[in-house]
């Protein structure tokens, strides 16, 4: 599992003879119409709707249609004040991380 992760940044299994789908102008169109009459769908449920690969789906998104996907996330609000007790948290856990040798084995992820 750590060496699937490392080469491909996710713990799921993925079918080793997946093969890259050519994405030609018709789909582009057809994923840009989708995008634009839905801009929150998931690049997932795209993938699987249009019967194009995720990665394909990802890529030309990003290259051909220059639209960048995002994960929205709910946070509270954050004051100039906020920064300095950010910043001394992320000091204090990247000094927590490399100092506790249990936590070399851990990958920290998105995941759910």
């Amino acid at each position: 599992m750590v060496k699937r992760f490392r080469s491909t940044v996710c713990v799921m299994d993925v079918d080793k003879q997946q093969i890259r789908t050519e994405l030609t102008p018709g789909k582009l169109d057809n994923i840009k119409i989708s995008l634009g009459q839905t801009p929150g769908k998931l690049m997932r449920k795209l993938q699987l709707k249009k019967g194009i690969s995720y990665v394909s789906v990802h890529q030309d998104v990003r290259h051909h249609l220059k639209f960048y996907p995002y994960r929205l996330q709910s946070v509270q609000e954050l004051c100039p004040r906020d920064q300095g007790k950010r910043l001394q948290f992320c000091v204090w856990f990247r000094r927590f991380i490399r100092n506790n040798k249990k936590l070399k084995n851990v990958y920290f992820s998105n995941e759910a």
